[in-house]
């Protein structure tokens, strides 16, 4: 009956799916980031709570496009300097128990909070092959001083591009479950932190190749001398054609599987449909998905749909530590997971209604997060939203859904203002 009841509502999403979509032939809440960025890839574990997006390094748009990427930004010799800042105020009520599962008392709590941050980027072009980058962010209360990124890029004749330092990759496509992106898996019982990363990219064509090591504070138990075992490996090699752009990688370390994937992404009329899959080696286990996004009325409504099964049990990722939440490891559910976004802009004073859905079929589990923000005036922004748990309350998502406090029923309210400002130079 349970598997009848959870084929019944795989085959009524993806009706619903298909029905907009028409093809011939990713507090984990939506207020720590800007709605539109629910279509982003891959999902950001937090975006930083709602602010403007802090300058991130330039990755390339696959590993051999970035040559020319670099190529053209290390001809530049100069420097800039940007400047960032972020308030934010609001409060949270919510109860520890929905009252749909019969819950006869439930604990209430109202949670207030406010705080503040700013940062400093000083990006130096040195030469033509030489560029050095600096990120520094300062938050109140609770005074943090942190380096969000400090790394130099090298160009060695524009046949390899270098980078090394601290700074921020990804790997994969999915905007709701990146569980492809293998550089912020963690072992088990590990807590994470920052990564260091030397890595190589070696254009070829419009694709390229991709090498690194890396380490992560957590799983290294003296980062100044890091053992072999404690560093993971990974490359990626990117095959990018009109039509399709294609990545295959894989990524070891002694204390997880070796784990390989890949990973298509395309437009086909007007929908851009993405799908990867995931296998680990030595135990095989096998998890693939697939997505699609599509735009309508003139980009002011965007949907994406997607399908995901895992084959593993308790994978994990990492989610960086950002102001609202602390850093955690976030469980994929195993079996047949379905996710849903939705982003619509009013176009009036930027007033946007979104939503996220994401389902366990296996667990009959559901988290929901409607809500809405609006810019009433420059540099500030209002905003929303409902997280609750719907479904069984065995599930997963009951314990550990988009409520900063694992609530399943709670309602958030934010008032932020943000701004930046940058100067750049060059010869």
């Amino acid at each position: 009956m349970r598997n009848r009841k959870a084929a019944f509502f795989s085959a009524l999403f993806f009706l619903f799916l298909f029905s907009f979509f028409r093809v011939p032939a990713q507090e984990r809440d939506l207020l720590d980031r800007d709605p539109d960025s629910l279509f982003d890839e891959p999902l950001p574990a937090a975006e930083d709570s709602g602010e403007e997006a802090p300058p991130s390094a330039e990755e390339p748009q696959g590993s051999g496009a970035g040559g020319n990427v670099l190529t053209n930004l290390l001809r530049r010799v100069g420097f800039s300097l940007e400047a960032y800042y972020f308030f934010f105020g609001g409060f949270t009520p919510g109860w520890d128990k929905t009252p749909w599962h019969g819950a006869r008392k439930a604990e209430f709590s109202n949670i207030v909070g406010a705080g503040m941050n700013s940062g400093l980027v000083l990006d130096f072009q040195l030469s033509e092959y030489l560029r050095v980058k600096n990120d520094f962010r300062f938050s109140f209360p609770g005074f943090a001083f942190d380096v969000n990124e400090l790394f130099l890029d090298y160009n060695l004749y524009d046949f390899a591009y270098f980078r090394l330092g601290k700074y921020f990759l990804t790997w994969g496509l999915s905007p709701n479950f990146p569980y492809t992106n293998l550089l912020a898996r963690l072992p088990s019982g590990s807590s994470g932190g920052d990564s260091y990363i030397f890595k190589a990219n070696i254009p070829i064509g419009i694709g390229g190749f991709e090498v690194l090591a890396m380490t992560r504070d957590g799983y290294v138990v003296n980062m100044n001398r890091p053992r072999p075992e404690e560093i993971g490996y990974g490359g990626k090699l990117n095959m990018a054609s009109p039509w399709a752009d294609v990545d295959i990688g894989a990524f070891y370390l002694k204390a997880m599987p070796m784990r390989t994937f890949v990973s298509v992404k395309s437009t086909i009329w007007n929908t851009e449909i993405y799908a990867e899959g995931l296998a680990s080696i030595g135990d095989p286990k096998f998890s693939a998905n697939i997505g699609l996004i599509r735009s309508f009325f003139g980009d002011r409504l965007r949907l994406n749909g997607e399908f995901f099964y895992n084959g593993e049990t308790g994978g994990r990722w990492y989610n960086r530590q950002t102001d609202l939440t602390d850093a955690e490891t976030v469980p994929f559910i195993k079996g047949y997971n379905l996710a849903f976004n939705a982003v619509y802009n009013t176009g009036f004073l930027g007033l946007r209604f979104f939503t996220q859905c994401l389902y366990s079929v296996n667990e009959n589990s559901i988290q929901l997060v409607p809500g809405l923000s609006i810019d009433p005036v420059r540099h500030v922004q209002i905003s929303a939203a409902i997280p609750m748990v719907l479904g069984s309350a065995n599930g997963t998502y009951y314990t550990n859904n988009a409520d900063k406090y694992n609530r399943p029923f709670s309602l958030v309210l934010l008032v932020s203002i943000s701004g930046s400002y940058r100067y750049s130079h060059s010869d």
